[in-house]
């Protein structure tokens, strides 16, 4: 329960980064700033017991922390998303550089659709293989090779989202103009 409010909380202050891109610059990177110390702060919330989660925690708080500065660095070259793509921006794990939308070859509803499945499907596959780790008993085993498992585990996790979804150009995926497909 307690990573579910971890998670709303990480929503609620990428939220909060829209109002401060109206501000001038240094007013906004000061704002910006302490919104990215306290996603920074937030994986020191999950128990250090719970590895997974915490690692999970802290790669969304880099990747809000990224996008954040990236729509910083956007404002200067004249770069501002409307509200509606700010939100998809957000909602969006994979999308990390707003500055480069549009430049790109915008996916179809079907192509979309397909990258979600096969995301999902590989997701599984690896939370599942990752989940059935923890019934090992570790401690008749050094903690190099627990580690290592782990963070080979982890690293196939990130490469096989990552090559999915970027590989099918899934950047379009919760942007405006996949919203607008998805309801006509």
């Amino acid at each position: 329960m307690r990573l579910l409010w971890i998670f709303i909380a990480i929503a609620t202050i990428s939220i909060c980064v829209y109002p401060a891109l109206k501000l001038k610059p240094s007013r906004r990177l000061v704002t910006l700033l302490v919104l990215a110390i306290s996603v920074a702060l937030l994986p020191l919330f999950v128990p250090s017991e719970a590895k997974i989660a915490r690692f999970c925690v802290a790669l969304m708080a880099a990747i809000t922390v990224f996008k954040m500065w990236d729509l910083h660095l956007g404002l200067a070259k004249g770069s501002r998303p409307d509200f509606r793509a700010f939100l998809g921006i957000v909602a969006n794990l994979y999308f990390l550089v707003f500055r480069k939308h549009g430049v790109e070859r915008q996916a179809t509803k079907l192509c979309s659709l397909k990258d979600l499945a096969l995301g999902t499907a590989g997701l599984a596959a690896v939370l599942g293989g990752l989940s059935s780790m923890r019934m090992i008993n570790w401690s008749a085993n050094p903690f190099l090779l627990e580690h290592t498992l782990i963070a080979s585990g982890l690293f196939l996790f990130t490469l096989t989202e990552l090559t999915i979804w970027v590989r099918l150009r899934s950047t379009s995926f919760l942007q405006p103009r996949f919203l607008r497909a998805c309801t006509t």
